[in-house]
């Protein structure tokens, strides 16, 4: 009986067995994280790309003399803008018709400011003060799953661009 536990010691039949089923779950649990964290990733890019966008909308439709009201017919006032600026950071257009950029990720989710910046002394070039597009956006988008697997909550995207308002031209 002892020679048979020698034997059965010394055998190597069935290890690579053994070895890939303690492996495969370490494996699979970092291919699928990896996964998933690049498709976040993804998303955080594609929510990113929006709000620079529309950051960039605001900054060149909007008049730099006066960011509330239009001086001519091409320039549009903010409160008709700012809208537009919202469809196109999370569609891709500045009316309701494009597709989601990323899906749950709707206009409401999306906030545009003009903050002024003193321009005292022509520190700037343009009149005082100077307006600077503030486009901000904070969204938590749904996750593949395997994160919840884990107990881990959806990570949140939150994503702010800033350009100066430049005015049509």
């Amino acid at each position: 009986m002892l020679a048979g536990l020698r034997q059965f010691r010394r055998d190597q039949e069935g290890s690579a067995l053994l070895e890939a089923t303690i492996l495969m779950p370490v494996l699979c649990a970092l291919f699928f994280g990896v996964y998933e964290f690049s498709w976040f990733f993804y998303k955080q890019h594609l929510v990113s790309t929006g709000v620079r966008d529309a950051a960039r909308y605001l900054a060149r439709v909007l008049d730099p003399n006066d960011p509330n009201v239009p001086t001519n017919g091409l320039s549009p006032s903010y409160a008709t803008a700012a809208p537009r600026a919202r469809n196109l950071a999370t569609r891709g257009t500045i009316d309701s018709s494009g597709a989601l950029r990323v899906k749950g990720w709707v206009a409401g989710n999306v906030s545009s400011f003009l903050d002024p910046v003193t321009n005292t002394g022509g520190t700037y070039l343009g009149p005082n003060p100077v307006y600077i597009v503030r486009v901000q956006t904070t969204f938590t988008p749904a996750t593949l799953g395997f994160l919840g697997y884990f107990g881990f909550p959806a990570p949140a995207i939150s994503v702010t661009h800033r350009e100066r308002l430049i005015g049509p031209g």
